[in-house]
C-alpha cells in the first residue's frame, strides 16, 4: 500500500481510510461512495480499464482487512480536544483545515493532526476574521432581556469547546419572534450545514443518526416533545452512550458515543420534563415589531456579511477564556457544573463582569424551576 494512504478503524471499529482524493487528503469511510469511485478511478488512470462491481468488492474487502489490522483512531465531529488544553474546530472545507484555538492564540492549520468525520449535509465554517464582536450575532436574535441576550452569547461560545456537557437552547415566543433566526444565525458561525435547522423525527434511530451526523442538532417548531424523545436529548447532552444494530447483520452493534449542541424552538417551552429543563437555557422572545422586520434574503446576506467577524470574535474570546479557566473557582455551580465555570470565564474574556453570567444563569434556572412544577 502507498506510504501516502492510511487504513485505520474508527473507536466503533468501522474500517476508514485517509488518502488524497480530489487533490486533497480526505478521511473517508473506506465502503463509502466516494472510495468506490476513487479506486475506480485509480485503475482507470493506470491501464485505462473500467473496473466490474466484483473487482471493486475484492479490492474493498482486501483493504478492509488491512484496516483492521492497523491501528485505531478516533474520529471527531467538527471540534476537538488537542490533547493539551487547545481546541481544533474543523473547517470542513476541501483542504481538510481546521482551526487550532489555545491559550496563546489561535490559527489556521492546513495539517490538523486529529482526523475529523465529514457528513455531506456539513458546509464549511465562515473564513474569520478579526476585528468584529461577538455582540453583532445579536441582530439575529432579538432578545430583549439584557440577562437573555448574555446567556445567548456565552451558551453559542460554549458550544466550541469539546468534551463537556452544553445546555440547550430553548427558544419560545408567538410567530413572528425571531426564534428561528435566533438558531440560525448560530449554527452559522458553529457549525454551518445545509440543513441548518432540523424536524423532530417521529423514530429513536432516525434521532440518533440525527445526532451523530449533526454536531449542533437544532430543531425547529417542535410542539410537544414526547418522553422518548426529551430521553435521548438528555443523553446527547450529557454523553451517554446508544446502542444500533448494525445493518445487514442479525445481532452485532453499532455503539453511538456523543456530546452534542441542541436547540429547540416552539412558541411555548418545549422542554417540559425536569430533567431536559435542567440542561436548557430558557429564552423567551417577544412579537418583533413590524418596522423591525427584513426580508429572508436580506438577512441571509447581512449573516453572510457579519459571520466571518463574528467568528473571529468568538476564537479570541475563548482564547481568553482558555487563559482565565483554570483560575476560576465558585463556591457552588449548577446543574450543568463544566458550563456554569466555562460561562463564567468566557464573559470575562468578553470584557464583562462575570458575576452578570453566575446571576442571569441563577436568574434562568429559577424559570426552569417554575416550569417543572406547572
Amino acid at each position: 500500500m502507498n506510504q501516502d494512504i492510511r487504513l485505520f478503524t474508527d473507536q466503533r471499529g468501522e474500517p476508514y481510510i485517509k488518502a488524497p482524493m480530489s487533490e486533497v487528503y480526505e478521511t473517508r469511510r473506506l465502503r463509502s461512495r466516494k472510495v468506490r469511485a476513487w479506486l475506480a478511478g485509480l485503475l482507470w488512470r493506470d491501464e485505462e480499464k473500467a473496473p466490474g462491481s466484483e473487482a471493486i468488492a475484492s479490492a474493498l474487502n482486501v483493504l478492509e482487512a488491512q484496516a483492521n489490522d492497523g491501528p485505531r483512531l478516533p474520529l471527531y465531529n467538527r471540534v476537538a480536544s488537542d490533547g493539551l488544553g487547545g481546541i481544533y474546530i474543523d473547517m470542513a472545507d476541501r483542504g481538510w483545515r481546521a482551526i487550532h484555538v489555545t491559550g496563546d492564540g489561535w490559527r489556521i492549520s492546513d495539517t490538523p493532526p486529529v482526523l475529523f468525520r465529514r457528513y455531506s449535509h456539513q458546509r464549511p465554517l465562515p473564513e474569520p476574521v478579526t476585528g468584529g464582536s461577538v455582540e453583532d450575532l445579536l441582530e439575529f436574535s432579538k432578545l430583549r432581556e439584557p440577562a437573555d441576550r448574555l446567556l445567548y452569547l456565552v451558551t453559542v461560545i460554549s458550544y466550541l469547546i469539546p468534551d463537556i456537557p452544553h445546555p440547550i437552547l430553548v427558544f419560545y415566543g408567538p410567530q413572528g419572534s425571531g426564534k428561528t433566526w435566533s438558531l440560525r444565525a448560530a449554527r452559522a458561525v458553529t457549525d454551518p450545514s445545509v440543513l441548518d435547522l432540523l424536524t423532530l423525527p417521529r423514530r429513536q434511530r432516525e434521532l440518533v443518526q440525527n445526532l451523530d451526523h449533526h454536531y449542533c442538532a437544532f430543531y425547529d417548531n417542535v410542539g410537544t416533545v414526547p418522553e422518548w424523545i426529551s430521553n435521548v436529548l438528555c443523553r446527547a447532552v450529557t454523553g451517554a452512550g446508544v446502542s444500533k444494530r448494525q445493518l445487514y447483520s442479525d445481532d452485532e452493534d453499532v455503539i453511538y458515543e456523543y456530546l452534542r449542541c441542541c436547540g429547540l424552538t416552539d412558541i411555548n417551552i418545549a422542554a417540559e420534563r425536569g430533567d431536559l429543563l435542567d440542561r436548557a437555557v430558557l429564552l423567551g422572545l417577544e412579537a418583533m415589531p413590524r418596522s423591525e422586520r427584513r426580508p429572508e434574503k436580506e438577512l441571509y446576506a447581512l449573516l453572510e456579511e457579519k459571520a466571518p467577524l463574528i467568528l473571529g470574535a468568538i476564537l479570541d474570546v475563548l482564547v481568553g477564556a482558555m487563559g482565565i479557566y483554570p483560575t476560576v473557582k465558585l463556591p457552588d455551580l449548577f446543574r450543568m457544573a463544566d458550563f456554569t465555570k466555562w460561562g463564567y470565564a468566557i464573559t470575562e474574556a468578553m470584557g464583562r463582569d462575570p458575576e452578570e453570567f453566575l446571576e442571569a444563569y441563577r436568574e434562568n434556572v429559577r424559570r426552569q424551576s417554575l416550569e417543572a412544577v406547572r
